[in-house]
């Protein structure tokens, strides 16, 4: 598959997932993050770049955005 094509569908699945998993209680921080678009566009391009660089599946990616943004889940 093209990059361009593999990256459009990464894209749709990520809109996908969030649509589905974006709410107060699984994850305020990430919610209030896209909440504009440059939030959104943000960790749009964390989550690509963690399932290119490092083979994160999108949930993992998102989970890793939720517990750098809470500094309530930062582990020393």
């Amino acid at each position: 598959m093209e990059n361009s094509k593999v990256i459009r569908e990464s894209k749709k699945l990520i809109k996908e997932f969030l649509d589905k998993y974006c709410n107060q209680t699984n994850s305020p921080y990430v919610c209030e993050l896209i909440s504009s678009e440059k939030g959104y566009k943000e960790l749009e391009q964390f989550v690509l770049q963690r399932i290119a660089r490092n083979g994160d599946t999108i949930t993992e990616a998102i989970m890793l955005k939720e517990r750098i943004l809470d500094p309530n889940r930062l582990d020393d």
